[in-house]
């Protein structure tokens, strides 16, 4: 027997006999062992407690409280009964006796003296430090407290009544106080907030826990107790825990991403390329006139630098910044599991013991207290291997919750950082994809990463001990693992492939829905649902084809890891007994093998769902930083400054949109503008006005030259950009409301008038892309937005082009003239009204992307150049579509006579035939008092004024809240089983059926094959092993050995099967729900899109619809696999011990009492985290929208925090979802533990239990802790996953519209033959509830009649074309068509039989070919007629790609007016009887205007035309205009004849904008 320390031998060697009822332990262990344990841990763990104090930041120092006082009072207490201790001790003698005091006492006094001292210390720097709670002092009072408990048996049985006894019942008794103490946490001083308290969410529980709360997650528990007692919602949940903040994890990812970005990125300095004589044009720019140039501006010897990457392997590389970043967190998640993994390998030899135990019992007599203890043993193990199990999947789950966050937060910001061609490659889908799926899969795989390194010291602590127990025999399960867990590996490998197939088609199927849901009232009134749900459904069907693929290859994974365990128990049985003598195994040693094999059993059968997570994870990181690598804009291209000479300064500019390009886009611009000026910008289309503009911004890459700009700068762009919120808040952009400007803004930029039509005012919610308000009004607040900043310098690209003359003379004069608000800002106009130009101070013309001239109005018309000839053309222009009103008519006559005086010299034939006709329309137009310059603007107001309006309001803090958008809704209580019916029915009911029977023979097998190794084991006959060489022997081995094979041969089959069924049924019930929704939403109502954000549908097409993909077929096999091993644990313990069942059925209940309990919290919070993910996507979307303008205003900061904010609630629910498991996870797994002890406690006391039953008794027990943890994780992962099943079940029975077609009801093939409209008292509303917009309509529009529809804003002219296209249904009343109630027939019937050219250009993503003719109807021939009638002949035929050319996301590869003539076009190719003008040319300079109407007029002469009225032209020459009010018809009739009537609306609305004479 090992040697005592020489300090323990002042008696000798003290040891007592174990094997007897009362043991007794030696003094010696006493005075060294357990005292060097707790002490000795406190000074080992000195150093690196010490170490965190220093690193750790400063949080504030505690304050003295009660807690903090009592502990550290405690602790000298502590000391000094030590010290005391040994002072009667060394006067009454050692233990009450008169013997010598060893030396290992002295020792052991002064070590724990010291000890406590140390302890008393740290408490207070813990205090100082603000460490509410520490692991260190919480484990040392433990180990304290453990250890205390033998010395004070000893004290109670030897000498229980001497003064030393007492005293150290005394310090027991403050060792409890003491550690039940350190269970708590210490409080923080709360903060005290003067006047109003701050109103904020509680902080999360577990930054305010102690240890021991945080190991059983007890601090969990209040938000269980509300989720059990009412529904969740979302201020039901604490804040965001700091730790997991946006704030703190994403900046320092973003650090670590630009330390590698400048670790691996150089640039060649000094490089340069000259381009000379350039011939073709970037594809990006703005070249492409409408009409056409007279020839190119040669490029000569412009130089410029390109940067290059030194080489592709010297990119950054994100998978080294998350390793970086990340590792040593999960080294520490790793450090708990393999310490869960320790005390989990106690428990085989536990139960040899025990096995042992009950094998002797009737040869050698053991005391009952050694199997108590083994029983004990068991359950301490289970208990601290769950708890350190827990802890490390909670520290992993934080992890990949940071790593989600942080690379959200890095997605976000690139981008808002990424240049124009780099957006070109990135679609907003992709990036939706990169945001809600590759970082799932990323955080997924995290989460579960730290079972690789498990997996290998499990296997390896496996095969040693198993080699211990059955020698060379455990070659044979290390074989199984050698040769199955590189076959999974090579399935993993296949299955990488394949998911790079599958993210490329989901990200492209997110970009088509995108796409399709944002442009649906298009593909409604083209009736071109049918075909985008078919390209829909083709890439979903090819995603589903790879779905199956990996269905496929996870079945046979499962089979080889679930079957795993049995092949590496048979192999190791039959290599032992074949090299047997006898060929005999005892049960000591089969079910010693069986619980080391079955702990082998989950790290093996976990191996393909960590390996594909792993493989899923490293694609998704790759996809990400591909997107990082995009390349950025460059921050230096705008040198922004406080004081300067000039306000902006270009010097030498070069400018591209591609740097591929061999092109600049803009080239040798030189500015400089003083402070205050009003530069006008000018030029042809396609000159690169925008461009210029975009410059200046910093939008382009800067090739070469120097930009500065002095002061705050704000934006206004052609395309106004609106956010969904209020009006004001639009307006104010995050600055605070000061109401005296605020009311100035508005009436400056003519929005008050505006304020009165809207139903909650100022506070009217805005829908996405500003879908409730008109294209003038958009276009009024984003300049009202910019007005509002009080910027220094003002960029607006050409704002006035979407308001009506009247309205742009007032906006001009009020706010971007010299007598406007703006008037001693710098302002940089471009513009397409020349009439402004006389009232600027300085006039830049571009031509083909540099500055032809640049001076004054008078200095230009002087030089007769560029500006000359270009002022000529846009006059006659204008003069041919004869509109202005007056005062501006004045000046136009003006200039006319000043560009006369200036070309008359240097004109053509040509050009004076143009200026005579120009000159006979003005004087013919002197001669009328008629003025024909009406627009919606001015309509709005005079309406107003005529109908008697009151004055509009000023706008207050207290207006009304007007919402469009609804706050999404969860769904509440448990899944209805509607839910689980339908995904059934999805999969087959025959496959469903299958699953659950193929898996119920599988696990019926596999009991019984256990079984068959307790008869194999315990068969007397080979027990005998004096009949070994008998025939009969070997039979019955044989009989046994060939039974047994066959047996798990059929299991193999059978989990294949299962496998094989259920995964591919998944995929097909996923494909199912897939299009079932899409069908639904693409047949959904208008007021479905016009109250339901992009983001909340696309969250459904592309979260939902993932988990569906891969979480739920994970969940799912899981579900099962633990389900039925649960009741096959139950049953063959009960069967065995049925004295259990007293247990099993109290413990069972319990069990389900808290499930029940549980589940609430875990159903609720993963549907809030569902709903509170789809605000993260909208906001993101309309961030990409209006990049530029967020990047102009300098707000990227505050948008960025806004996306944290959002990101931080989702992810919220995200971290209590998933504590929730861990909660439940940590109870239900100590009923286990004690149902181990309990099955081992009976299994000692039954009788005649043999050795092989007790071992198969306990085997099976020891599972229910990890059957038990396994069923609530997957119960819950399923009840939480199939919360998306819920979701998308939710839109597969949204209400329809009306049928597309009607059989019985089809019209005509040429219907309608004239084109005649009738209403007959019609009446409409859009929605149920909501105010009627169209009241009593009763009009005949007889066919090929043209009919101008003019109104304010809210008449309802919108409605009235809705109507005809049923967008919107009759509330009563009825529209005919050629005497055919359109009601009676489809809705693709009707509407393919009307044409539309609505006001905002709707493109998709694809070919020019597929945006005219997504139905491929028509022929090539036809189509390059009607672009040529569309006057886009030039621009397709400059282009290679010709009809194929990509027009790109949204249209982004072609120009405003471009984007409108393909409009154009695509109506003339789908011409019709009857046409509709919905505001169609109100956001298109006057060029593009011309065009469209001329066209318009010669194409569709035959038609009956129904136009929405901006400008004059498109009515005053009509045969009739209906004038409409409140949704009634208060007018109509002939211009002519209305004007007539001096009493009439219209003649007041033409009188109040100056349009007839007064």
């Amino acid at each position: 027997m090992r040697e005592w320390p020489a300090c323990c031998k002042a008696r000798g060697k003290d040891f007592t006999s174990i094997e007897t009822d009362s043991p007794k332990f030696p003094d010696c262990l006493q005075q060294t062992l357990l005292v060097w344990v707790p002490c000795g841990w406190l000074w080992v763990s000195l150093p690196f407690y010490t170490l965190f104090f220093i690193s750790k930041p400063e949080t504030g120092t505690l304050p003295h409280s009660a807690l903090n006082i009592t502990k550290t009072i405690l602790s000298i207490c502590l000391f000094c009964l030590t010290l005391v201790s040994q002072l009667i001790e060394e006067h009454d003698g050692y233990n009450c006796t008169s013997r010598e005091i060893p030396p290992a006492h002295y020792l052991a006094t002064g070590l724990k003296a010291m000890t406590f001292l140390l302890a008393t210390v740290l408490m207070q720097v813990q205090r100082v430090k603000g460490e509410i709670s520490s692991g260190v002092l919480f484990l040392f009072w433990l180990l304290q407290l453990l250890c205390a408990i033998i010395p004070l048996e000893s004290k109670i049985v030897n000498q229980a009544g001497c003064t030393e006894s007492i005293l150290y019942y005394i310090f027991f008794a403050c060792l409890c106080v003491e550690f039940f103490l350190h269970c708590f946490a210490e409080k923080h001083r709360p903060r005290h907030t003067q006047g109003y308290r701050e109103i904020v969410k509680p902080p999360c529980p577990e930054d305010q826990s102690g240890v021991l709360s945080q190991f059983t997650f007890w601090w969990f528990t209040s938000l269980v107790v509300t989720a059990y007692r009412k529904t969740l919602g979302p201020d039901d949940i604490w804040d965001q825990t700091p730790k997991l903040k946006s704030d703190t994890v994403v900046p320092p990812l973003e650090e670590a991403w630009e330390r590698e970005q400048k670790a691996c990125f150089s640039y060649k300095n000094g490089q340069t390329q000259t381009y000379s004589n350039f011939e073709h044009d970037s594809p990006d720019d703005e070249t492409t006139p409408l009409i056409s140039s007279n020839g190119h501006v040669p490029y000569k010897g412009i130089a410029f630098e390109k940067n290059k990457l030194l080489g592709n392997q010297n990119k950054p590389s994100l998978y080294r910044v998350l390793f970086r970043s990340y590792i040593v967190t999960w080294l520490k998640a790793v450090g708990y599991k393999v310490v869960s993994d320790g005390f989990w390998f106690l428990q085989p030899f536990i139960i040899g013991y025990l096995i042992a135990l009950i094998e002797d019992k009737n040869t050698q007599y053991h005391p009952a207290w050694q199997g108590i203890i083994l029983s004990v043993a068991l359950f301490v193990g289970d208990i601290l291997s769950s708890f350190f199990y827990h802890v490390s999947y909670h520290v992993t789950m934080n992890l990949g919750l940071s790593i989600k966050t942080a690379l959200l937060g890095l997605i976000y910001r690139k981008s808002l950082t990424m240049t124009h061609a780099a957006k070109k490659s990135t679609a907003v889908g992709d990036i939706v994809n990169l945001m809600s799926v590759d970082c799932q899969r990323i955080q997924d795989g995290f989460t579960f990463s730290y079972f690789i390194v498990s997996f290998f010291v499990m296997v390896g602590l496996g095969i040693y001990q198993l080699w211990n127990l059955m020698g060379i025999s455990a070659l044979g399960a290390l074989g199984a693992i050698v040769i199955l867990t590189p076959v999974m590996g090579i399935l993993g490998l296949m299955q990488e492939k394949i998911q790079n197939r599958i993210l490329k088609l989901k990200g492209s199927r997110i970009n088509l829905l995108n796409q399709v849901i944002g442009g649906i009232k298009v593909l409604k009134m083209y009736t071109w649902e049918k075909t985008f749900e078919k390209k829909v459904f083709d890439l979903r069907s090819e995603e589903l084809k790879c779905l199956h693929k990996i269905a496929n290859l996870n079945a046979t994974s499962l089979s080889i890891a679930v079957h795993c365990p049995f092949v590496m128990l048979y192999c190791t049985i039959l290599i032992y007994v074949l090299m047997s003598p006898d060929h005999f195994i005892d049960a000591q040693k089969v079910f010693t093998a069986l619980s080391l094999v079955n702990i082998l059993r989950f790290p093996v059968a976990l191996t393909p769902f960590v390996i594909s997570g792993l493989i899923q994870a490293y694609v998704s990181v790759g996809r990400i930083q591909r997107f990082l690598w995009n390349e950025d804009l460059d921050p230096n291209n705008v040198e922004f400054v406080m004081k300067a000479d000039y306000a902006i300064s270009v010097d030498n500019g070069i400018f591209t949109w591609d740097k591929q390009s061999y092109k600049p886009t803009l080239y040798g611009l030189n500015l400089k503008v003083k402070e205050g000026q009003l530069i006008a910008v000018v030029g042809r289309v396609g000159s690169g006005k925008s461009s210029f503009i975009s410059a200046l911004l910093g939008e382009m890459h800067k090739i070469q030259g120097h930009v500065s700009m002095k002061g705050q700068l704000a934006y206004v762009p052609q395309e106004a950009w609106i956010q969904n919120m209020t009006l004001r808040d639009n307006i104010l952009y995050g600055k605070d409301l000061v109401e005296k400007k605020y009311r100035r803004v508005l009436q400056m930029c003519a929005l008050l008038p505006d304020l009165q039509i809207l139903d909650g005012g100022d506070m009217t919610e805005i829908g996405e892309k500003g879908i409730n308000i008109s294209g003038g009004q958009k276009q009024r607040v984003s300049l009202a937005r910019a007005v509002y900043s009080n910027a220094d310098v003002y960029l607006m690209d050409d704002p006035l082009s979407a308001v009506d003359s009247h309205v742009g003379k007032d906006l001009f004069k009020n706010v971007i003239g010299n007598e406007g608000l703006l008037k001693h800002k710098t302002r940089i106009l471009v513009t397409h009204g020349v009439h402004w130009l006389p009232m600027v101070d300085t006039i830049i013309v571009l031509k083909e992307g540099a500055i032809s001239e640049m001076g004054s109005y008078q200095e230009l018309l002087s030089h007769s150049g560029s500006f000359a000839q270009f002022l000529q053309e846009y006059l006659i222009h204008v003069e041919s579509s004869d509109e202005g009103d007056p005062e501006i008519q004045k000046i136009r006559d003006k200039m006319w006579q000043q560009v006369e005086c200036a070309t008359s010299e240097g004109v053509t034939s040509d050009d004076n035939q143009d200026i005579m006709a120009a000159r006979k329309r003005r004087r013919s137009r002197r001669a009328s008092g008629l003025r024909e310059s009406i627009g919606h603007e001015s309509i709005s107001r005079s309406i107003s004024k005529e109908m008697g309006a009151q004055k509009p309001q000023p706008p207050t803090e207290t207006s009304s809240f007007s919402r469009l958008i609804e706050d999404e809704t969860a769904q509440i209580g448990s899944v209805n089983i509607r839910v689980f019916v339908a995904f059934a029915k999805a999969m087959g009911i025959v496959v469903a059926i299958l699953v659950f029977v193929f898996m119920t023979l599988f696990q019926g097998l596999n009991v019984y094959s256990n079984y068959w190794l307790t008869y194999w084991t315990e068969d007397p006959y080979l027990k005998n092993q004096s009949l070994t060489n008998t025939t009969t022997y070997e039979e019955k081995f044989i009989t046994y050995l060939s039974v047994y094979t066959v047996l798990g041969i059929a299991q193999g089959v059978f989990i294949f099967f299962f496998a094989y069924l259920a995964l591919n049924g998944i995929v097909k019930a996923s494909g199912y729900l897939h299009q079932s929704m899409l069908r639904c939403i693409l047949r959904s109502p208008m007021s479905f899109f016009d109250t339901t954000p992009v983001g909340r549908m696309m969250n459904r097409f592309s979260s939902d619809i993932d988990i569906i993909d891969t979480n739920l077929p994970l969940t799912f096999r899981l579900w099962m696999i633990m389900v039925f091993n649960l009741v096959s644990v139950i049953i063959v313990v009960s069967v065995n011990t049925p004295i259990f069942l007293a247990v099993i059925v109290p413990v069972s209940l319990i069990y389900f009492v808290m499930l029940r309990f549980y589940l609430p919290t875990a159903r609720q919070v993963k549907r809030m985290e569902s709903v509170t993910r789809s605000p993260i996507y909208n906001h993101f979307s309309e961030t990409i929208s209006g990049a530029s303008v967020i990047r102009a205003f300098r707000s990227v900061d505050r948008f960025v925090d806004e996306s944290r904010i959002r990101v931080d609630k989702n992810c919220t629910f995200f971290f209590a979802a998933n504590t929730a498991a861990r909660w439940i996870s940590v109870r239900l797994e100590t009923l286990g533990a004690l149902l181990i002890f309990v099955a081992a406690i009976f299994a000692m006391i039954t009788p005649d239990l043999n050795g092989a039953e007790v071992g198969l008794s306990v085997t099976y027990a020891m599972q229910i802790t990890i059957a038990m943890n396994l069923v609530v994780q997957s119960v819950s992962d399923m009840e939480m996953n199939i919360v998306s099943a819920e979701r998308v079940e939710e839109y597969t029975e949204l209400k329809s519209e009306a049928e597309w077609i009607y059989p019985g009801h089809r019209p005509l093939p040429h219907w309608p033959f004239s084109g005649t409209v009738e209403f007959k008292n019609y009446i409409t509303r859009y929605r149920p509830g909501l105010d009627l917009v169209l009241r009593g309509i009763k009009c005949t529009i007889s066919n090929g009649e043209k009919v101008g529809i003019v109104g304010r804003t809210g008449a309802g002219k919108s409605s009235l074309t809705l109507s005809l296209f049923r967008l919107i249904e009759p509330a009563g009343g009825e529209i005919l068509i050629d005497g055919t109630n359109i009601t009676n027939m489809g809705l693709h019937d009707l509407r393919s039989k009307i044409t539309i050219l609505p006001q905002d250009p709707v493109i998709f993503s694809g070919s020019l070919r597929m945006n005219l003719d997504p139905l491929e109807n028509y022929s090539d021939s036809e189509l390059w007629k009607v672009l040529e009638t569309a006057h886009l002949m030039p621009f397709i035929k400059e282009n290679p790609q010709r009809l194929d050319y990509e027009c790109g996301e949204g249209g982004h590869n072609l120009s405003v007016g471009e984007r409108q003539l393909v409009c154009l076009a695509r109506a003339l190719l789908h011409k019709t009887k009857i046409l509709i003008l919905d505001e169609a040319t109100a956001a298109v300079d006057m060029e593009t205007d011309d065009l469209i109407q001329q066209t318009i007029r010669r194409e569709f002469s035959d038609c009956t035309i129904l136009t929405i009225a901006h400008r004059l032209k498109t009515v005053m020459d009509y045969d009739r205009v209906m004038v409409l009010d409140k949704g009634m018809i208060v007018e109509f009739a002939s211009p002519a004849t209305l004007l007539k009537n001096s009493q009439g609306v219209f003649y007041g609305m033409a009188k109040d904008a100056n349009l007839v004479s007064k």
